[in-house]
């Protein structure tokens, strides 16, 4: 017998009808793939023929569902609130109570702006430039930078390293602070507002008691750097602290209040750190509605200007372009409180001149200049030997002019005591200083409370929209 190849085994013949079953087997087999084929087909037509029938349904629901998908990510974005916050904050020996107000309060106050803008759509990032002096006024710092971050941890971080110290004479580095407030990282489409909390003027500006009488020692003029940040986009907010603004120096509060008119902000007076997180919110909340008609209230600004004519007042335009507004029913946030300043009297002629391209005062010092002219009173100065009226206006009250108020000695006192006792005679630059200060200003009054109203839109808020648009367009 034949033998298999495994194991020797026997081969085992297989007989015709093993070989038929295999194949009855195999083309059970392939039919049941022919059949299977089949009904793929047939399915295949009837989902084409289906899709021919829904072809124009199915397309326009794609496309109805494309563009919902657009308008909602468009929506997100627009409802998306982008705000850029910036304090400046002097850190001198006199402001430790704002410095604390700002770091028991930095967390609530971006809790509270973010439940005004819903947090999930709000985008909010604090940076802060916190200043001195310059030396030899003050060897510790002149500006501390601390740019836009979005987390509170960093931000409160940042708050808490200040400490109020220093200072040296009673102006200090103003200009420098606001200078680093055009070098940080402002986004373009942000809501970008600046708080400036201080309690003294900058250099270049008083008539005495200051180290730099002609100004900022880095060259930079306020004026001219204010003008950078209104190209920017940023609005100032001024927290001016009294008493010691307005007792202690001749032109500080107007400086401020100059400032913010300029960008189109706010001047506001706090006796006291206890409303400075309320000012700061509201304030926030006031922009961020703001922020969102800025167009609307620019055309038609521009149209009232055109119906109206060329020759017609600002007001008159501002005033016709809020009655459009108002009757179409447009509201905005509104921060309301009982500390607004206003210039002095007697030289707010000069301020509201001031830093404008069509007068010769776009400078600090000119305006500086044009100040003392107003306020000065031309008297021959006395005989030599005659004992100076003004260091008996000294010997008379506390010491806190010109940065008396900040824990140190008074500039004029300091030299008051450097006049020789033989020589007792008023020189006529002591004179027009004198004559300055008899008419010093009355301190301003100071906001005791602050709240934030939905109302129609006011035409305090159509002017500053208008001037930023203004301001811009002249830089």
């Amino acid at each position: 017998p034949k033998l298999s190849r495994k194991k020797n085994k026997p081969y085992r013949q297989r007989s015709s009808k093993h070989y038929r079953h295999r194949s009855s087997k195999y083309e059970s087999s392939g039919l049941q793939k022919a059949t299977s084929e089949t009904q793929i087909v047939k399915s295949s037509k009837e989902v084409l023929k289906m899709s021919e029938k829904e072809f124009v349904m199915v397309e326009e629901n794609m496309m109805m569902k494309s563009n919902e998908d657009e308008e909602e990510t468009v929506a997100d974005k627009e409802d998306t609130v982008e705000l850029d916050l910036l304090f400046l904050c002097d850190s001198t020996g006199s402001m430790g109570s704002y410095i604390q107000a700002a770091q028991e309060n930095i967390t609530s106050i971006v809790k509270k702006i973010s439940e005004e803008y819903n947090e999930k759509k709000a985008s909010i990032r604090f940076g802060l430039v916190s200043y001195r002096d310059h030396p030899p006024q003050d060897t510790s710092f002149v500006t501390k930078v601390f740019d836009f971050t979005e987390s509170f941890n960093e931000m409160k971080i940042a708050v808490n390293s200040m400490n109020a110290s220093g200072g040296g004479d009673g102006p200090e580095a103003v200009t420098a602070a606001l200078f680093q407030a055009t070098k940080v990282s402002w986004r373009t489409n942000a809501t970008k507002i600046s708080v400036i909390i201080a309690d003294a003027p900058p250099h270049g500006l008083e008539p005495t008691g200051d180290g730099f009488p002609n100004g900022d020692p880095d060259g930079h003029d306020p004026f001219s750097v204010v003008k950078e940040l209104v190209e920017i986009g940023v609005v100032l907010y001024s927290v001016c602290c009294e008493p010691s603004l307005s007792s202690s120096y001749r032109f500080a509060r107007d400086f401020f209040i100059k400032i913010a008119e300029l960008t189109g902000g706010q001047a506001i007076a706090l006796d006291s750190a206890q409303l400075l997180a309320d000012v700061i919110v509201h304030g926030s909340c006031e922009e961020l509605t703001l922020h969102k008609f800025v167009v609307d209230v620019q055309a038609e600004v521009q149209k009232q200007r055109v119906v109206l004519g060329a020759q017609v007042s600002d007001e008159k335009v501002y005033q016709c372009a809020t009655n459009e507004l108002q009757s179409r029913g447009l509201r905005t946030k509104h921060m309301r409180h009982n500390g607004t300043c206003f210039y002095a009297p007697d030289t707010a002629e000069v301020w509201k001149k001031a830093a404008t391209e069509k007068e010769a005062t776009t400078s600090l010092l000119a305006t500086k200049a044009a100040l003392l002219e107003k306020v000065s009173v031309e008297v021959s100065p006395p005989p030599k030997g005659t004992p100076c009226t003004f260091r008996g206006f000294l010997a008379r009250g506390p010491k806190t002019v010109f940065g008396g108020s900040k824990g140190k000695k008074s500039a004029f006192a300091a030299w008051d005591e450097k006049i020789d006792d033989d020589a007792l005679s008023c020189a006529e630059s002591c004179h027009t200083i004198h004559q300055a200060l008899r008419s010093a200003p009355e301190p301003a009054s100071y906001s005791t409370n602050s709240k934030c109203e939905d109302d129609i839109i006011s035409y305090e808020q159509v002017a500053r929209l208008a001037t930023r648009a203004k301001a811009k367009s002249a830089v």
